[in-house]
């Protein structure tokens, strides 16, 4: 600890250390999922919320991570993110959102020349969806699922261990972000502008606990 601090006060490097670009190319992995209705979601709170908790407490993330890849798709090429393709087995050879999609990451990243990848895949795939990343020596792969199984973790995190290539975000997190020029994840925009500070969240639900702080505080949110 005692080491890390010196070396950060002796560094003359001024170079900001942000993992992504205007230039970074990004592939969805779980693209297609369509965004959940809130009328559905409602109901199905309202009828199953007792039973899905006692057999299935992860239900409703999984439910809302399944649609969340095409709305987040949207909100990252309205923002400018250079998304580049997407992976889905099931609707390789077609395209979503004007993009192509693909079977694996492997094809993806030869055919896109893409260097970074979201995974909005629910958590009993997410997993491998993870080492399917690595394996295609994605330099950062950036993970929104909740809810994935500790030990599927601790395979992946064996996997990282044994390269050295691949960066992990998350998982559970809301992504990362460099203002006016590339949005990976849930984040939302407007809330961020170039600066010389940067904020970390261990957890996605952070975010929303950030912005209402700062809303009591009367901050504006749009200089944070």
């Amino acid at each position: 600890m005692l080491s890390k601090s010196f070396a950060r006060f002796f560094s003359t490097s001024t170079k900001p250390n942000v993992w992504v670009n205007k230039d970074t190319k990004v592939i969805c992995q779980g693209i297609t999922g369509k965004q959940v209705s809130v009328i559905l979601l409602s109901v199905s709170l309202f009828y199953s919320f007792f039973l899905l908790l006692l057999f299935c407490p992860h239900f409703f993330s999984i439910v809302f991570l399944f649609y969340k890849g095409t709305f987040q798709t949207e909100q990252a090429l309205k923002y400018g993110t250079k998304m580049v393709g997407g992976v889905s087995p099931k609707k390789a050879g077609t395209t979503h959102l004007g993009l192509p999609v693909f079977a694996n990451c492997a094809e993806a990243k030869k055919a896109t020349g893409a260097n970074a990848s979201v995974i909005y895949v629910p958590p009993a795939g997410a997993k491998d969806a993870i080492l399917e990343a690595i394996e295609a020596q994605f330099e950062l792969v950036v993970v929104i699922t909740d809810g994935i199984p500790q030990q599927d973790m601790v395979r992946v995190k064996s996997a990282l261990k044994s390269q050295n290539v691949t960066r992990l975000i998350g998982p559970n997190c809301p992504g990362i972000i460099k203002p006016n020029e590339c949005k990976i994840g849930i984040m939302p925009g407007y809330i961020h502008r170039p600066g010389k500070i940067g904020n970390t969240k261990r957890y996605s639900q952070e975010l929303d606990l950030f912005r209402y702080c700062l809303k009591i505080r009367n901050f504006d949110l749009r200089g944070c």
